[in-house]
């Protein structure tokens, strides 16, 4: 898989889950997921890294470990992007 393919991948998985969470009443987990989305757009080290990075340096890692993974198999990806924008 090319990196401009896991670098889309990942950036709309994380659009949709901050899209689906803007009218959530959960307003922490929103914050938290749109600082990961500008993690990843101010990091494109990050973006297109296929190396999973150690969560105890910054705890938004463990939401980008888990995008990687979704990211990198295409049912993976498929089923999620298709759950998070029902």
């Amino acid at each position: 898989m090319s990196k401009l393919t896991l670098a889309f991948r990942k950036l709309r998985l994380q659009y949709a889950q901050v899209k689906a969470l803007r009218n959530d009443a959960n307003d922490a987990r929103y914050k938290e997921q749109r600082d990961v989305l500008l993690l990843l757009l101010k990091s494109p080290s990050l973006l297109v890294s296929t190396e999973r990075r150690d969560y105890s340096k910054n705890r938004l890692y463990k939401y980008t470990n888990v995008l990687l993974g979704y990211s990198q198999n295409k049912e993976d990806y498929q089923m999620l992007l298709n759950e998070v924008t029902r």
